[in-house]
């Protein structure tokens, strides 16, 4: 291995005669291993820079045909086919600054590949590779569910809910958990308020489902 790993392991299905793997990152590599633990065909994959943060696995149309996306620190996002093989379209995408993270989602009931940059700007794809415009604002994070956004913001103290209109503009803000005096991070589907208080674990909507923890 090239490195420590970065990013969680992913088993997955990447022959269609059902032959699986574990799939993984490190800062300079892409390993794809057997169930024996020998490197796929096409695998290792060397990264063109070094990675920001763990690659993203989608299955798009959920049909097994696999792809993953690992955001680099050279301002740019590679996209592979579970093969090993480039996908053209999103080979590299250059943002305007380091991406720190990419999340998958479903956007008005079609699949986006979203990414937060250190500028705290926020870049979306659609599977084509062609980059969706949009009038939302910047934060520290970003979550999105069908028409809605969730959006840290610049202290890190406040995740706000924002609907989107059809031209993805944020509109009706309500904020819905606030760490007081302390910080909040999106995981998953989960907010993660750590106050004075303690840790407290929240829903999308900001209902606490527990603690808060004492530290």
């Amino acid at each position: 291995m090239s490195g420590p790993l970065i990013s969680t392991i992913h088993s997955v299905t990447y022959h269609p005669s059902g032959k699986w793997g574990y799939l993984f990152n490190t800062a300079k590599s892409v390993s794809l291993i057997d169930a024996n633990g020998k490197n796929v065909a096409g695998f290792p994959i060397y990264l063109p820079g070094s990675a920001t943060a763990g690659l993203l696995l989608t299955d798009f149309y959920n049909d097994s045909t696999y792809q993953f996306f690992i955001p680099l620190s050279n301002k740019r996002i590679m996209g592979y086919a579970i093969t090993g093989k480039a996908l053209p379209s999103l080979n590299p995408k250059i943002t305007g600054d380091k991406p720190l993270s990419l999340k998958y989602a479903l956007l008005r009931n079609e699949p986006v590949v979203y990414a937060s940059s250190e500028s705290k700007k926020l870049y979306v794809w659609k599977p084509d590779g062609i980059a969706v415009q949009h009038g939302l604002p910047i934060g520290s994070d970003f979550m999105f569910s069908e028409d809605k956004l969730l959006l840290v913001d610049s202290s890190s103290q406040t995740v706000t809910r924002y609907t989107l209109d059809e031209n993805l503009n944020a509109i009706q803000p309500l904020p819905v958990v606030n760490a007081d005096s302390g910080t909040v991070k999106l995981l998953n589907t989960l907010i993660i308020g750590n106050s004075r208080a303690g840790l407290t674990v929240y829903d999308f909507n900001g209902k606490p489902l527990n603690g808060p923890m004492p530290h």
